[in-house]
């Protein structure tokens, strides 16, 4: 038995000591597990079971100036991150086929080593579109596509700092990014209200946008397979079945509410989303 614990602890020094990067090790919500799981674990029973609990009895929270602020931040770290990304795959000389993560401390590495942990922290903070859903009473919205989607994000992003800040994983944030632009962008236009809901005609294109950009994660995890460049086979295995796996999940989203549905729902800005904060659209918004 002492040596099977010893293992064990050997095994988890190994893996949240010094198999970790040096650069990211000390940085904020970046070292040992406890804490990351804690914030993933208390957002999930928060949104599932305390908040609904807590609000059952309560008015809807009046958020629209708080959620008009927070979607215009979210716009803008998303754009900050991907002209990041820009730069730094430009410079960094980012190849499609297969890219390792380099260990150099050179200033544009350990700028894109910066990029990565902004992203992660991108992912903590958008776990606020939950929050604000239980907040106002939408919990319609809280759906198991929507806490997998964002706790899996988040928990991506937590390995990517912590374990491979750069590589290819790089072009998973750069491009997620993008679309988050895109997302965040609608959800601030339709927090206006009824007047702008002529302008919001594109959501149903805002899934279209996530699956397209997972079918060309998907591509590039693929394609890296059959190249040898350092960055682990296994991540580029999981990279490529996550990605597969939202690629279904929101496909099947998108089919049944804007193909099996009535044409009216078709065009209906109020549809709901499975990432964000769709319900800043409906009437009770305005």
């Amino acid at each position: 038995m002492s040596v099977i614990l010893k293992g064990l602890w050997n095994g988890y020094g190994y893996l949240f000591e010094d198999a970790i990067d040096p650069r990211s090790k000390n940085w904020f919500l970046v070292s040992g597990p406890i804490t990351f799981c804690a914030i993933i674990g208390f957002y999930n029973y928060f949104c599932l079971v305390l908040g609904p609990s807590l609000m059952k009895n309560r008015e809807p929270f009046q958020l629209k100036n708080v959620i008009k602020l927070y979607n215009l931040f979210q716009i803008c770290l998303s754009m900050y991150i991907f002209y990041e990304g820009t730069i730094l795959i430009v410079k960094n000389n980012f190849s499609f086929y297969c890219q390792a993560v380099s260990n150099s401390t050179d200033p544009n590495t350990v700028r894109l080593v910066a990029a990565v942990w902004v992203y992660y922290m991108a992912k903590l903070t958008e776990l606020l579109d939950t929050v604000f859903f239980v907040l106002k009473k939408s919990d319609r919205q809280i759906s198991f596509l929507h806490l997998y989607h964002h706790s899996a994000m988040a928990l991506a992003g937590w390995i990517a700092i912590k374990y491979f800040p750069g590589g290819q994983a790089a072009y998973i944030g750069w491009i997620n990014s993008l679309i988050h632009v895109f997302m965040y962008t609608y959800y601030f236009l339709a927090s206006f209200g009824p007047r702008f809901r002529k302008y919001l005609w594109w959501k149903r294109y805002l899934t279209v946008m996530q699956i397209v950009q997972f079918g060309l994660i998907s591509i590039q995890a693929a394609v890296s397979l059959f190249y040898d460049c350092g960055f682990p086979v296994v991540l580029k295995m999981l990279t490529l079945a996550g990605t597969i796996t939202f690629t279904w999940m929101f496909s099947s989203f998108y089919y049944y509410n804007y193909i099996k549905v009535n044409k009216t729902s078709l065009s209906s800005p109020e549809a709901p989303s499975p990432t964000a904060n769709g319900e800043l659209s409906s009437k009770k918004d305005s």
